[in-house]
């Protein structure tokens, strides 16, 4: 850690290749079809032109400017060529919007023209937050003059700047006036008049001495003269050291601080606090941006003049500050500045700084040294370069204190006072709650060697005033609560009620008060209630197998009286049993091509899928009926998760009605969704064939259906097509000695060819080559033989 900031200094590069790309589609443009065998107007019009890089629309900038191209122009031929109107107006907005990169720049107003840029690689202070560089990164604080306020009246007027004079009154005269390059302004019977160099009030008066010669009635008040600032001229300055060092033409209203941030300020090497104005070969103003920055002070924040030029020298010293201050980073120091005025530019030291010692890293001759620096040493130590500050954090450990926990009603820590009492301590913590365990407190203690011990204090002599404990520093007492040292006993309650779960057991608890405290009965509760208490076990006795005692209790559901003197005892559990008959209703939805879609109930246990179809009015005359299917609710196990999933079961509408009995007249569930799609008169095909797409089904086997939309790919599976029906079953391709077996196509179906899979085939040793031969040899003559047999 050191005070060497190395400095690395870059190009921009362009992107060439996607920058070639760009230019293809302007000459495309430009040329009309002279790429329309690479890029058609198709392509054009499917180029996303928000997905172009700056380097490439800086290209088709490039192209427009080559070819003395309007914008206008460019429009008309990029519509015509296929691009959107939309995409027009993105590619118009980007073009406008282009970021500058020059060395040799030209500034009007702020904006910047540029060929080609050298920066500063900002790795070095990355992070280190150089103190003063903020302010020529923010846009919002550009300095740029106010072209809309009144003139300055110190304004120095210079060629190209246009006057407005009106006379008004007995006589009047209205026009502009241009300042010529030899500086004269010529009014029209009035004359020339020679302002160049002239503040614009002394410009002024000399312009209404002139005038009154022919215009009388000003001298006698009866006309009167207005001279404003119509247009104002641009100026040439030169900034070197910047990190865009180069010539600006810039508003000849601009300031140094304007010009500045034009050209982002000093480089990594620049002075925020030696930056030379100079004019006519000789510094007329050292500025120092730290002035600013302090204490908004912009008394150097001067107009500029023709060929101004603004030079930042490099840094003399810098120095870091960091850790617990205000402002930590890197600070630019004067030789006659101290550590004092380092904190005056950090901001101080922030609340938790430890101020007493700050620890000073510095340069040596033989590498680095700590050096420790106090308080008294602050004003009189001038920061060298290179220098880093390391303000530490206070300790969080107190000086002196006590504490005091439990049964007080605000336990916390207490400042120590010498002859600090207990019972004072208790009086500062807001005295004793009334639950606190007197007999016995602890006092922890801390000894002479560090560690701790623990001291019993009976809180109840304290009062009596049986004796006084006096506290020392660092002491923690703590009052128990009579309730910590008793057990916190629980009854538990579960079932037919409507909160199930354990409940802290009171003195003289009821059944009634349990029930009441779960929220109540459900509507299916039973009139059995099973309360289960635990059995102390005799030792001496003989039987130990008996492990609870079980109380089986009949009650009234809606009264609950007889609950009221049921008493309970810790830990017991009660279980509330539930109705065997009681069951709610249960619902299956019917959607799609019925008379009657909706909602309805499972009226018996063995109510089937055709039952529930003619409940809601039979199918319409566009329900396909080789559409049917039921969805279902299912759920699996995920890890150690229960996932509940969507499952589809296909339906033969067909051999349901013949045979009502069958087992695919499935039995419905609760949540079951029984679908009936309409009719559709269109086959789909898709997957690996060369255009996806619907088509009218008319009868025809499979292969004419691909053949419609062009035929397999060349990654075509032929042997695993399929064909998704309605109702969604799958019907798959199958082969019987080399002749494959397409499914049948109905109206809705699905044809999806699969994606082939390559397998590698391994190559066959000459060993199994020759086994092969030897077996189709012998088949050879095995139907040879039978052959022969046959014919005899």
């Amino acid at each position: 850690m050191g005070a060497d900031f190395i400095i690395k200094m870059k190009i921009k590069a362009k992107n060439l290749t996607k920058g070639f790309f760009a230019g293809l589609l302007v000459l495309f443009i430009l040329s009309g079809s002279v790429f329309s065998q690479s890029l058609t107007p198709t392509y054009i019009r499917n180029v996303k032109v928000s997905q172009l890089s700056d380097s490439e629309i800086r290209v088709i900038k490039k192209e427009m400017d080559k070819n003395n191209m309007s914008m206008a122009t460019l429009e008309n031929l990029a519509i015509t060529n296929g691009m959107s109107p939309s995409d027009f107006v993105t590619l118009k907005t980007r073009i406008e919007a282009l970021a500058p990169e020059v060395n040799e720049s030209n500034v009007e107003q702020g904006t910047i023209v540029a060929e080609r840029v050298i920066e500063f690689d900002d790795n070095a202070i990355k992070g280190s937050q150089l103190f003063g560089s903020e302010i020529f990164t923010n846009a919002s604080l550009s300095f740029e003059p106010n072209s809309s306020m009144a003139t300055p009246s110190n304004y120095i007027l210079g060629a190209g700047d246009e006057l407005q004079i009106v006379i008004y009154g007995i006589q009047e005269y209205a026009g502009s006036a241009t300042v010529t390059k030899e500086g004269k302004i010529n009014i029209p019977i009035v004359g020339q008049v020679f302002v160049n160099g002239l503040t614009f009030e002394a410009a002024r008066t000399q312009i209404k001495k002139a005038a009154t010669r022919i215009y009388g009635s000003l001298a006698s008040g009866q006309s009167q003269i207005s001279i404003t600032l119509s247009k104002i001229r641009t100026i040439r300055v030169t900034i070197i050291g910047a990190k865009k060092s180069g010539n600006y033409s810039v508003s000849s209203l601009s300031t140094v601080f304007n010009a500045l941030h034009i050209a982002g300020g000093p480089d990594i090497n620049g002075s925020y606090r030696n930056i030379e104005l100079i004019r006519n070969n000789k510094v007329i103003r050292t500025i120092d941006i730290y002035k600013f920055l302090t204490k908004g002070d912009q008394s150097d924040n001067l107009n500029l003049l023709e060929n101004d030029v603004i030079r930042i020298p490099v840094y003399e010293s810098r120095v870091k500050i960091e850790g617990n201050v205000k402002r930590p980073g890197i600070f630019e120091m004067l030789p006659t500045e101290n550590f004092n005025d380092l904190l005056n530019y950090c901001g101080g030291f922030d609340e938790a700084a430890y101020r007493k010692i700050i620890k000073l890293v510095q340069n040596s001759d033989n590498g680095l040294k700590i050096i420790d620096m106090t308080e008294d040493e602050y004003q009189n130590y001038t920061p060298k370069g290179g220098d880093v500050f390391k303000v530490s954090q206070m300790l969080s450990n107190y000086d002196s204190k006590v504490s005091i926990k439990g049964s007080v009603y605000r336990p916390d820590d207490y400042e120590f006072e010498d002859s600090l009492t207990i019972r004072r301590l208790i009086a500062k913590a807001g005295g004793l709650t009334p639950d606190a365990f007197l007999n016995r407190a602890l006092l922890i203690r801390q000894k002479d060697d560090l560690t701790k011990e623990v001291l019993d204090v009976d809180i109840s002599a304290l009062y009596r005033g049986d004796k006084t404990i006096y506290l020392r520093k660092n002491d923690e007492l703590y009052i128990s609560s009579i309730f910590d040292l008793k057990n916190q006993h629980k009854v538990h309650i579960s079932g037919q009620v409507k909160n199930s779960g354990e409940y802290p057991y009171i003195e003289n608890l009821k059944l009634y008060d349990l029930i009441f405290l779960a929220g109540g009965l459900q509507d299916n509760a039973s009139r059995i209630v099973e309360v289960a208490s635990i059995i102390v076990k005799d030792e001496k006795a003989g039987d130990n197998t008996k492990v609870s005692n079980v109380r089986v209790i009949e009650i009234d559901t809606l009264l609950l009286d007889q609950t009221k003197n049921i008493a309970l005892y810790p830990y017991d559990m009660v279980q509330i049993r539930k109705k065997p008959v009681f069951e709610r209703q249960q619902f299956v939805q019917v959607s799609g091509e019925v008379e009657y879609p909706g909602n309805y109930v499972i009226a018996d246990k063995k109510e089937r899928i055709l039952d529930i179809i003619n409940r809601s009015g039979s199918l319409t005359y566009d329900a396909d009926k080789n559409s049917i299917k039921v969805v279902r609710k299912v759920n699996r196990i995920m890890g150690d998760s229960l996932v509940e999933h969507l499952v589809t079961i296909p339906i033969n509408y067909d051999k349901l009605t013949k045979n009502p009995s069958s087992r695919k007249n499935l039995t419905l569930q609760q949540g079951d969704q029984i679908v009936v799609g309409k009719k559709v008169e269109t086959v789909k095909i898709l997957g690996n064939v060369q255009l996806n797409s619907e088509i009218p089904f008319s009868g025809r086997r499979m292969k004419r259906y691909i053949g419609d939309v062009g035929g397999f790919t060349d990654k075509a599976d032929k042997k695993r097509i399929y064909v998704i029906y309605p109702n969604g079953v799958a019907g798959r391709t199958t082969s019987f000695l080399g002749i494959k077996d397409y499914p049948r196509v109905r109206p809705g179906s699905e044809i999806i060819v699969p994606t082939l899979e390559e397998v590698e085939k391994e190559k066959l040793s000459l060993i199994e080559l020759a086994s092969i031969a030897g077996i189709i040899g012998s088949l050879s003559g095995m139907t040879v033989a039978i052959i022969n047999l046959l014919s005899k």
